[in-house]
């Protein structure tokens, strides 16, 4: 039975490590929205993203996991008290990022996922004739960000199927960027055509009288009185005239008929059709693929890394006793 006044340095260092990493990555501006909506043409979301402090995060995070690793290679026992360290961990998470149903679904992977590296990390030291800290703690780790990145990825498909808005929010964000409209005008898309047409022509008008009047103000042979004059004048008349173009080029987009592509305009709202479908599946996936490259690339080599060396600082030489019984079990098994 291992006592908790034991293991309080190994909670207290994994837990701190931990919940600064949470801090960071909060401060890095990972958000729920940016982890609900990843797909998107528009990229000034991801402007907003301090990779400094994510690869701090990661860099803490990884050191808290090498912590409890070799903690449960050392144990006799499995210690199933570093499970305060998560359990902490994630009443931060639920306090920065709002109790929801995606930090519920982050917080029950954090303690999921510790609990199957503190398992694996004490039976893989039985398979080794020579402890290897970095192989245990890759292979535990690697199982934890697992379970991690699996739950997280499930949490996400839940949210995004129980809520459309997050979808609906994508697709006018990819067509605004592409066509300049949104979901809604797809409805009545010739009012909407004419209504761009509108705005552009009125744009055109007011940017034609601004040219007009500054021409006036610094061109011709005119004294300054006949050049006042001259702007008053102009100025008076310009709401009349502005007012007059606009009219006619309402009375013209009323008139006109747009001949549209019936067959492309079914096709695209096909399509968005069938995005609204997939998107839950799909930004699941998309999750679940960024995550583990992460996760490969970096979480699981840098918990790796601090393990060998955590290992490698604090082991102690065996004492003479255990060296001697050591040496007999082993001679007895060769004969």
């Amino acid at each position: 039975m291992v006592k908790i006044n034991d293991n309080i340095p190994t909670i207290i260092a994994s837990t701190i490590t931990m919940v600064l990493s949470i801090i960071l990555l909060s401060f890095a501006g990972i958000t729920k929205n940016l982890i609900l909506m990843p797909i998107g043409l528009s990229f000034e979301r991801y402007t907003n993203i301090s990779f400094g402090y994510l690869f701090l995060s990661l860099i803490l995070m990884a050191l808290s996991v090498a912590i409890i690793c070799i903690h449960s290679i050392k144990a006799k026992d499995i210690d199933f008290s570093i499970l305060i360290t998560p359990s902490i961990a994630s009443i931060f998470i639920l306090a920065i990022a709002k109790i929801s149903l995606l930090s519920i679904f982050l917080s029950l992977g954090l303690i999921l996922g510790v609990f199957l590296a503190l398992y694996i990390s004490f039976n893989d030291k039985e398979e080794y004739k020579k402890i290897s800290a970095y192989k245990i703690s890759t292979h535990a780790a690697s199982k934890l960000f697992l379970i991690l990145t699996v739950i997280i990825a499930c949490g996400v498909y839940t949210v995004l199927d129980s809520d459309s808005s997050y979808v609906d929010t994508t697709i006018n964000d990819i067509l605004q960027t592409t066509v300049g409209i949104t979901k809604d005008d797809l409805t009545n898309l010739e009012d909407t055509i004419k209504e761009q047409q509108r705005q552009a022509s009125y744009a055109y008008i007011d940017g034609m009288g601004q040219i007009y009047l500054e021409t006036l103000k610094t061109t011709g042979n005119l004294s300054e009185t006949d050049r006042t004059k001259c702007i008053n004048s102009f100025q008076d008349n310009l709401e009349t005239l502005d007012a007059s173009a606009k009219e006619q080029i309402d009375a013209q987009l009323e008139s006109q008929e747009l001949s549209l592509d019936t067959e492309k305009t079914e096709m695209i709202t096909s399509l968005l059709e069938m995005i609204e479908k997939t998107y839950p599946i799909l930004t699941a996936f998309t999750i679940l693929a960024i995550l583990s490259t992460i996760n490969s690339v970096i979480l699981v080599p840098l918990a790796g890394i601090f393990s060998w060396l955590i290992w490698r600082n604090t082991r102690k030489p065996p004492k003479e006793e255990e060296m001697e019984n050591y040496l007999s079990h082993n001679s007895e098994l060769n004969k």
